[in-house]
């Protein structure tokens, strides 16, 4: 009885969606009366199995661009922390090359694999204030055992 109702009377009007998260993966207008007949008798036809496919392989390859774009991000801040430091410690030559090799990842990153420049804004204000830097690295759970000294009123 669930197929009947999914096959004639779900699908034909929005399509076939996700249980997750709703989304449409195979539009109403593109199921046909054969397949909504294989749905009936609790089959799942084979386009309705390659767009599920084609949707976890997109999913796939988002994936790998979102890590990708962490380790660079981890290289650009890490980089950019050690150039704040050389210039503190007052190496200008060394900064001038950390500062290079991390413009030199970001115009290699693959395509598709966005740097953030929220990394080299946050290396920068740690040697401003390393105590706010210290605020923001913490988890959010001490975050206000941290932040208490360092904002705390006389």
């Amino acid at each position: 009885m669930k197929n009947l109702v999914k096959a004639y009377g779900v699908y034909p009007q929005e399509g076939v969606r996700t249980a997750a998260t709703g989304q449409v993966v195979v539009p109403a207008k593109q199921i046909s009366q054969g397949e909504q007949g294989a749905i009936a008798l609790g089959l799942r036809p084979a386009s309705i199995e390659d767009a599920y496919r084609e949707r976890e392989r997109d999913n796939r390859l988002k994936e790998g661009e979102r890590h990708a774009a962490r380790a660079l991000n981890t290289r650009i801040k890490g980089l950019s922390a050690s150039a704040v430091i050389a210039d503190q410690r007052g190496d200008p030559d060394e900064a001038q090359r950390l500062r290079t090799e991390a413009a030199a990842a970001i115009q290699s990153a693959p395509i598709g694999v966005r740097a953030s420049l929220k990394a080299i804004r946050d290396a920068e204000a740690q040697g401003i204030n390393p105590a706010a830097a210290a605020v923001r690295a913490a988890s959010k759970a001490v975050r206000s055992q941290v932040a208490q000294p360092l904002y705390a009123r006389p």
